[in-house]
């Protein structure tokens, strides 16, 4: 039963987004390192939108001057701990040095949301620190992206490195970029950066320094409160940074159109699009707490959480309490 209540929860609370058309999209490849940067999330924003359709992904990065493209895993599966992955390279200018800039984009879950192979794994929490699995889904990742900058025999000293990824490929990209900080054999972690969007939560040890990991995250979506464990969200959570502000999609009488839109990265994309010119101190000033002891962020759209908890606040506690 509990089973049963869970995943038609997680029908409602999750759902994927698939990709805008690049039109207007561009590679900002000179930036400065060592701090979070609005261009650069503006383009792992359009790489993580982008995601969800293989060959507009492929044609956008050949439009970008990226070579060597590599796609994996978006044909279906029989393994559930797996996340759809391009990997891609070009030559970019970083602090007035040449240097590789390898990209890696993840997209999110895709396919049945009762017996998709993607969503068992969501399902997988585990017992563990780190959710069961997107760490499986993070250790196949690993590989493809170990054997990519070892084959093109790629100097640690001369790679940047940029992982994005939406929803279930942030969550991955979350670990994984703290995996790379630690490890510290693939790239320097002063040259890796990790922009998240709508990543759920993904260990039970958060770790804030790893400074170079960016989670961008909607106040109105329910998926980064996931998971929870005795109904305490907080007893989770991600590494690095969250950024969290209110992406609002109302219309004039402020309804929103689609409540399940909050969580899909077109709405992120549009969001950050309207936000060009933010700086590291104005998106951190405009964040907000995302989780009290039930996870619940007031104010929001106020009848979407009216509804949630009046229709299926009852469910939601019956399954994590």
């Amino acid at each position: 039963m509990k089973r049963t209540l869970a995943i038609f929860l997680a029908i409602i609370l999750l759902l994927g987004s698939f990709g805008m058309a690049a039109t207007g999209a561009s590679c900002p490849c000179t930036w400065p390192q060592h701090e979070y940067n609005h261009a650069v999330a503006i383009f792992t924003a359009q790489l993580s939108n982008l995601s969800y359709e293989k060959q507009e992904l492929y044609l956008a990065l050949e439009e970008w001057n990226f070579t060597d493209i590599a796609q994996y895993n978006y044909e279906a599966l029989p393994e559930s701990h797996t996340v759809a992955l391009t990997l891609a390279q070009r030559e970019v200018t970083v602090n007035e040095q040449n240097m590789t800039l390898v990209v890696l984009a993840l997209r999110g879950t895709v396919g049945n949301m009762l017996s998709g192979p993607e969503w068992q794994s969501n399902y997988n929490v585990g017992e563990d620190e780190l959710h069961v699995g997107f760490m499986l889904a993070m250790e196949d990742t690993r590989q493809h992206l170990y054997a990519y900058v070892l084959g093109h025999e790629l100097a640690i000293e001369d790679t940047v490195m940029l992982i994005t990824g939406h929803s279930r490929g942030g969550a991955v990209a979350n670990i994984l970029g703290a995996h790379l900080n630690s490890a510290q054999s693939l790239v320097l972690q002063e040259k890796l950066h990790v922009y998240t969007f709508a990543a759920p939560r993904t260990t039970r040890s958060p770790n804030p320094a790893h400074t170079n990991i960016f989670n961008i995250i909607n106040l109105h979506d329910r998926v980064p409160r996931l998971p929870r464990t005795m109904g305490f969200s907080n007893l989770w959570g991600r590494h690095g940074t969250d950024l969290a502000v209110h992406m609002t999609t109302t219309t004039i009488i402020g309804l929103a159109v689609d409540p399940l839109y909050h969580h899909s990265m077109d709405n992120h994309l549009r969001w950050m699009l309207e936000h060009p010119d933010l700086t590291y101190g104005q998106f951190h000033a405009m964040t907000r707490p995302i989780t009290t002891i039930f996870g619940t962020t007031w104010p929001a759209t106020w009848y979407y959480w009216l509804l949630f908890w009046l229709g299926f606040g009852w469910i939601w506690m019956y399954i994590w309490v």
